[in-house]
């Protein structure tokens, strides 16, 4: 290679190298999810195009004296960067995309049982707030006479309201089955209490269309437990669960559709059966399968 032809030779390098890296990671991008990939494919595109086309513009500026081209051929190391940083920031979105499909429950949307514990452990300590154990009435019954297409349209509609009443700083999961959790930071007894309540309320006003075009209603069962101080550790967020789940137990045995406070709980657990009636009045008809008919207080 004669030497009048070396400055055009290393003045290419960092366009080349641009360009080879910008292939290679639209071709790693094949084992990606469509969305990212195709994010990750202009990203590559962008950054490489820019660079290579920089350096062609800024090397064509410069004359080829020895000392310019060894520094241009060192800048070629540096080319491929930005294509690299669209690399990393590629890899990093498809781990949050994973990671928000793995803490997603499918059904409703929720967050996972898992993901809720992760969420309760990374609360500030201080402040503390209440738990709220919620449970669908009668679910059983609800597939029983709507199959299980017609229990999926129950939980999806019950998940979607519970998540528009409740604030963005709360934390709500599908706990398991027909069962849902719900974290509020801040609030104490009394209040975590007042928004079951509503919740409630609201449910009983909710009418969900099933598969064979029938509509079906359901209500409701809470458990509220809090505390002035998050636990910092697994164990006491199992202790904590385990009272607002007595507290839900002992709604349910006192004939459902109504909350408990695990801190109001009789000492007699005979005496809980005697349970707190709803505070919304109701006429309730169909044999607990579900409730159908008119409320009084819902619009």
């Amino acid at each position: 290679m004669s030497l009048h032809l070396l400055p055009w030779v290393v003045g290419l390098l960092p366009v080349l190298s641009a360009l080879l890296c910008s292939l290679g990671a639209a071709r790693q991008a094949r084992r990606w999810a469509p969305p990212l990939a195709r994010q990750l494919r202009r990203r590559c595109a962008l950054a490489g195009g820019a660079t290579a086309l920089a350096s062609l513009l800024v090397w064509m500026t410069l004359d080829a004296t020895a000392v310019q081209t060894l520094l241009w051929a060192g800048l070629g190391l540096f080319a491929p960067l930005p294509v690299l940083w669209a690399l990393v920031q590629g890899a990093e979105a498809q781990k949050r995309q994973e990671l928000s499909h793995w803490q997603r429950d499918g059904l409703t949307g929720l967050l996972t049982r898992k993901a809720l514990l992760e969420r309760a452990l990374a609360l500030p300590k201080a402040g503390g707030g209440g738990v709220v154990l919620l449970d669908i009435d009668h679910f059983k019954s609800v597939n029983d006479r709507h199959l299980h297409a017609g229990g999926d349209r129950v939980l999806a509609h019950a998940a979607r309201r519970l998540s528009a009443l409740v604030r963005l700083s709360d934390d709500l999961g599908r706990y398991g089955g027909e069962e849902f959790c719900l974290l509020l930071p801040g609030r104490p007894a009394d209040d975590s209490a007042a928004l079951a309540d509503r919740l409630l309320a609201d449910a009983r006003c909710q009418r969900v269309r099933m598969p064979d075009g029938s509509e079906q209603g359901y209500t409701l069962s809470a458990g509220v437990a809090a505390c002035a101080v998050w636990p910092d550790a697994a164990a006491g967020w199992d202790d904590l669960l385990a009272r607002a789940d007595a507290a839900l137990f002992a709604a349910k045995r006192s004939g459902r559709n109504r909350l408990m406070r695990h801190d109001l709980l009789p000492a007699d657990p005979k005496a809980a059966e005697a349970g707190v009636r709803p505070s919304t009045p109701q006429l309730l008809t169909g044999g607990g399968a579900g409730v159908r008919g008119a409320r009084l207080g819902c619009s």
